[in-house]
């Protein structure tokens, strides 16, 4: 009697084990959410700009280009679960080039690949707006201006959020949330009106 307890025991033990360890991770990593994602703004340290010629001068490439699709989003965690590296992968098709110093042989027509710097996280059902970006809308069309990066085979927006700008003025620049940093508002503002200036004369 005492060894089919102890035996039960330890069938029930090993199942909670394939519980907690196996099942359990796999069914938080699937799982759905019925409330909306809530939004997160990262703070993070960029360069800052105050003229659309100074954001011209400092970057290699300046392109018009229309957002056709986005890969799955990127989230690094540590060894306690806290993310500390968020974005992903949008793709862009070209219309119009305007300077390119890249050396990638960037043609009209053709589909290049831009890191940006927002991600949802599945896990826990958040965006994060990493110092405040906002990612583009599949479908719709920017003026980009960005640096290529060698180690990653990606391009790059100016100082992460100096570098797209929608060319529908309706359309936010950046992430808004009344939680942002003083900083990061002021910025904003400088983006909007920045913003203005290159539909001016990009549009």
């Amino acid at each position: 009697m005492k060894k089919g307890m102890l035996t039960a025991g330890i069938i029930v033990v090993v199942l909670l084990l394939i519980w907690a360890y196996v099942v359990y991770p796999i069914a938080q990593k699937n799982k759905t959410f019925e409330e909306a994602p809530m939004d997160m703004s990262v703070e993070a340290k960029v360069d800052e700009y105050h003229s659309l010629e100074a954001i011209e001068n400092s970057i290699g490439i300046i392109v018009k280009a229309e957002k056709v699709s986005e890969e799955e989003p990127v989230i690094w965690r540590d060894g306690q679960g806290n993310v500390y590296f968020v974005g992903m992968i949008g793709n862009v098709k070209i219309s119009n080039i305007y300077k390119d110093e890249s050396n990638q042989d960037i043609k009209i027509g053709s589909t290049i690949s831009i890191f940006e710097n927002e991600a949802y996280d599945a896990e826990k059902n958040v965006i994060y707006h990493v110092a405040g970006y906002k990612k583009m809308g599949i479908g719709k069309e920017y003026m980009l201006f960005l640096d290529y990066s060698e180690d990653d085979n990606w391009y790059v927006p100016c100082s992460a959020i100096w570098g797209k700008y929608p060319l529908d003025s309706t359309e936010a620049i950046l992430y808004n949330s009344n939680e942002r940093p003083a900083e990061t508002s002021s910025a904003n503002i400088l983006v909007t009106q920045i913003g203005r200036e290159v539909i001016e004369k990009y549009e």
